[in-house]
């Protein structure tokens, strides 16, 4: 009956034009993924609905204002990573509703554990680190802009089929405040809340966040929830415990990692996502541990598989190509895609995102280009081209669909933003 009336909204029309299509979930609001309806049209959207009269430790008033501080602050909130507000409205009925972008892809607790009944396995490490560098350049940037996230789990991120990483539920974010002692509201999940958080002895700030990063980094590479802070504490330890404890696999330089950022006395943490970013980067470009995501199952393997662990299915490498960027007057520059590398990106560098692409393009077209524009993707049987874009990706003069990978053959061409590339196959 409950899950009845937390689902009572599938099938509805919201506000005339929003078409509710699944239940996403929720605490403090009810999450809806809906249809909207309007020019150039219908498009996937998340509606939030404020909940009241609920027995969850916060008064309705004090559910409303994180309700509605949430929306202005992602009003505020201009990153790629980071779903974009759309409107807030009540509808006839008195209920209170605010709609945003719609991330498709899985949590990254889904990648825990796939399915229900299946217990949690670790991560493979290089996909850690390179998540978990995606994630610190969100966090440099909210911080920058004095918003504190607060919830750093596994929950709240999601990663799309190529692995870009999206921070989600902004639900208990909240602006840092010079001066002031301490949060109002105690909120958050205590795995991945520090001992001063959990004490209410000082007001999150951007080592707060580190503190849950470098949490939910130990809860991706060991498949185990972290200890409290508490507990951890009262153990003697200063920090999470090793996660090579449970995953002898890890590094001890990423094991490193983990530790500097989930230590308890918060000047021991990395000073900033920036700096923490920094350490990850030069982790994950050292490492041999090389991300090779099966075609099938996306799930991660070794570089050296030649099969999916999870799947079965066969990694071995097609054969060599390279990608031209053409001129008026010919080829501009030719890059060979090597035959080690299963995922070639192509956009616009950002040096505040952290994002470098394989290819930069930015010299050439730095208006139509997206930072994340494109990708091609060696799988077993070849190569495919995926639109990551806003502005779209041709291929032989027809956009292809977004996040849909498309088969490349010799002599294809490409164009993206006013840039055209070709695409050939060698032996």
């Amino acid at each position: 009956m409950a899950q009845q009336q937390l689902a009572s909204l599938v099938g509805m029309l919201v506000d005339g034009r929003y078409l509710v299509e699944d239940y996403l979930g929720g605490s403090m609001a009810r999450v809806y993924r809906a249809n909207v309806f309007d020019a150039p049209g219908p498009r996937s959207v998340v509606l939030k609905q404020l909940r009241s009269h609920i027995n969850d430790g916060f008064s309705d008033e004090e559910r409303r204002a994180l309700f509605e501080d949430e929306y202005r602050l992602l009003q505020r909130v201009a990153h790629p990573r980071v779903p974009r507000a759309i409107e807030r409205f009540d509808d006839p009925y008195g209920r209170s509703f605010f709609a945003m972008d719609f991330v498709p892809g899985q949590s990254l607790d889904h990648y825990l554990a796939p399915s229900i009944g299946v217990p949690t396995t670790p991560l493979p490490e290089a996909q850690v680190l390179d998540w978990m560098e995606q994630l610190c350049g969100i966090l440099q940037y909210l911080h920058g802009m004095a918003v504190i996230y607060r919830d750093l789990k596994p929950a709240n991120v999601m990663a799309t089929r190529d692995d870009q990483i999206y921070l989600i539920d902004f639900g208990i974010a909240r602006t840092f405040k010079p001066g002031q002692r301490q949060d109002t509201l105690f909120v958050g999940t205590e795995y991945y809340t520090p001992y001063e958080l959990l004490l209410q002895t000082e007001q999150a700030n951007p080592v707060t966040d580190i503190y849950g990063l470098g949490a939910t980094m130990y809860h991706l590479l060991t498949g185990e929830l972290p200890p409290t802070a508490f507990r951890t504490r009262a153990n003697g330890g200063s920090s999470l415990p090793s996660v090579r404890l449970i995953n002898p696999s890890i590094s001890a330089d990423t094991d490193a990692i983990v530790q500097r950022a989930t230590q308890h006395a918060p000047g021991d943490r990395f000073a900033s996502a920036g700096e923490m970013a920094c350490v990850l980067r030069a982790r994950r470009e050292s490492s041999r541990a090389l991300l090779v995501r099966c075609p099938v199952c996306r799930a991660g393997n070794r570089a050296t598989a030649r099969f999916c662990v999870a799947c079965g299915s066969t990694l071995v490498a097609p054969g060599g190509a390279v990608l031209r960027v053409l001129g008026q007057s010919g080829a501009l520059l030719e890059i060979t895609l090597a035959r080690d590398k299963h995922e070639f990106l192509i956009g616009r560098a950002a040096s505040d995102d952290g994002l470098y692409p394989d290819l930069d393009l930015s010299a050439l077209d730095a208006r139509f280009i997206s930072r994340r524009h494109a990708a091609l993707q060696r799988t077993p049987e070849g190569w495919t081209v995926v639109d990551l874009s806003r502005n779209g990706t041709f291929l032989n003069g027809v956009r292809i669909e977004q996040q849909r990978p498309q088969r490349l053959n010799a002599g294809d061409r490409l164009t993206v933003g006013e840039v055209s590339l070709q695409f050939e196959v060698t032996q």
